[in-house]
């Protein structure tokens, strides 16, 4: 049974149960169960961007009405813990609930990989837990009666495995037994036989401690590696290593890609926390032939199939002998990478209105000693892919836990510190997700100016998905936030001068048209002929 197959499973399961309305909210890991209800005439269906409001809206229609048992249909991750309020509420009103949850296949739990958690026992005790597995049968439409019967809610968590639709992105992730283990941070002998079973590895950053980078920084001029540094690493714009850091987006590390698999890589190893970029699930999936390994202080590995070193940055790095890995293979990936980071300046200038563009901008206007908060899911991936690298180096935070939209703006209050501005960059859902953020701003510890990306919904799934439900879309702007909570504010459209930063709340308003035009020419940039 195939994705398609199950979430038409689940619908039918959802139907027979006499439910006739569903309370969805789209993202990636439910994207079986948006196009199983796109295609569906059974159900009326209400779209929401914020999964507590949802819960709570299908609360009450049951309340009003037991006879009209509403479905809340959630993404993986911190979407779920959203529902625990309403089934709460639910639980002690003897109102049953159902909750259908989409969630990455078994074998990512516990890895820290993107937008998976522990969200079995989310909603244990305010409801009937069932797991299914992945290509598994649904329960049956009696099984689950029989639990609503007694005022209990159920919660239905279903797993996905890519693809997960047919037009979808991403391929079947076949995970490779490889070296998986975990190394104690004293012994680290299954990552010196990984080291030594490569010569020309890839390294991919992602977030490091402050006291981590000077040691990073020097592994990686040892070695010679070609590095794809995020953000939030502090090493993207570092002069150190600015001639072995890619520059063009990860893009031109497509899996499939000739040049990746033939020439440049033989091995992939990534340090610091679990990156932003689903790079690394990608490697592993499609890659899982190649040895994989990771260096982290935290006990996720990102993948369930590599090496993965617990403990000290530093002196695991240290510990690592890599005298017979040849750097210089990697010259002409980056002289690739360098061409196209030229073509993807000159996309910077042809569509000036567009998100990347914005992007750009917003980093060439912001004063030396800024910082940035950068928000999930699409800031995070435009600022890693659009910031100037010609920028002076500055700290990059981003809350990548477990990569929901959740408190983003509340934490970025958190993060700020005496002395400096910080900049937070963050997606219009994002923050509707957090509109009560600015009650922490006469606590925050120094100046924090919001910059919205308002593209009027999620528009970075119309790149994933062909549905539309996935999008959100709304014509709402933030001036009257800004002005509920007295916050200066400026609305800013074009690219044309220098941005001043100094209002407390700035929007941006990319042109559609041209965001679909850059991403448009940034995949035929990437569509060459690495030949």
């Amino acid at each position: 049974m195939n994705s398609a197959e199950q979430a038409t499973a689940v619908l039918k399961v959802l139907a027979e149960l006499g439910i006739c309305e569903v309370a969805l909210c789209p993202g990636g890991r439910n994207a079986p169960l948006v196009h199983a209800l796109d295609s569906s005439e059974l159900f009326r269906v209400s779209c929401f961007a914020d999964e507590r409001s949802a819960a709570f809206f299908a609360y009450g229609r049951t309340l009003a009405d037991r006879r009209r048992l509403v479905a809340v249909l959630t993404t993986s991750g911190t979407a779920v813990a959203e529902l625990l309020p309403a089934f709460v509420e639910a639980r002690y009103a003897g109102v049953p609930m159902v909750a259908i949850t989409a969630d990455r296949p078994a074998s990512y739990r516990g890895t820290g990989a993107p937008q998976t958690i522990e969200q079995l026992t989310l909603l244990e005790g305010y409801a009937d837990v069932v797991d299914v597995a992945v290509g598994e049968p649904v329960p049956t439409a009696s099984e689950l009666r029989s639990k609503l019967a007694k005022r209990r809610s159920v919660h239905l968590n279903v797993a996905f495995d890519e693809p997960l639709i047919e037009d979808g992105p991403g391929a079947p992730t076949r995970l490779g037994e490889g070296l998986a283990m975990d190394v104690e941070p004293s012994g680290h002998d299954a990552l010196q036989r990984w080291a030594d079973s490569v010569v020309r590895p890839l390294i991919i950053i992602g977030r490091l401690d402050e006291a981590e980078r000077d040691a990073v920084r020097e592994f990686v001029r040892r070695c010679g590696a070609v590095v794809y540094a995020e953000g939030p690493s502090g090493l993207r714009e570092d002069t150190a290593i600015a001639d072995q850091v890619l520059r063009s987006g990860e893009r031109i590390l497509r899996p499939d890609g000739p040049l990746f698999v033939d020439e440049c890589c033989d091995g992939v190893l990534r340090i610091g926390h679990v990156p932003t970029t689903r790079l690394i699930r990608d490697l592993a999936g499609q890659l899982h032939h190649l040895p994989h390994a990771s260096v982290s202080s935290l006990p996720f590995s990102g993948t369930p199939s590599s090496v993965h070193a617990v403990g000290s940055i530093r002196a695991t790095l240290a510990g690592i002998d890599v005298g017979w890995w040849q750097g210089e293979t990697a010259r002409r990936l980056l002289d690739i990478d360098r061409a196209r980071a030229g073509n993807l300046d000159r996309l910077f200038a042809e569509w000036p209105r567009s998100e990347a563009a914005m992007v750009r901008h917003l980093s060439l206007s912001l004063e030396p000693s800024d910082r940035v908060f950068v928000g999930n899911s699409q800031p995070i991936r435009l600022w890693d892919l659009a910031a100037a690298f010609e920028a002076p180096a500055r700290p990059v935070g981003a809350a990548r836990g477990a990569n929901g939209i959740d408190g983003q703006l509340s934490t970025c209050f958190g993060w700020a510190q005496a002395g400096c501005r910080s900049i937070g960059l963050f997606g219009d859902l994002t923050t509707l997700y957090d509109l009560a953020a600015p009650w922490a701003r006469s606590h925050a510890d120094g100046p924090v100016h919001i910059v919205i990306m308002n593209n009027r919904g999620g528009r970075i799934f119309e790149r994933l998905f062909s549905s539309a439900s996935f999008v959100n879309a709304h014509e709402l702007a933030f001036d009257g936030w800004a002005a509920m909570w007295s916050a200066t504010y400026q609305r800013l459209e074009t690219t044309s001068a220098p941005w001043s930063l100094a209002s407390q709340v700035t929007e941006l308003r990319p042109d559609a048209e041209q965001s679909d035009r850059f991403w448009d020419a940034y995949g035929r940039l990437h569509e060459a002929d690495d030949g």
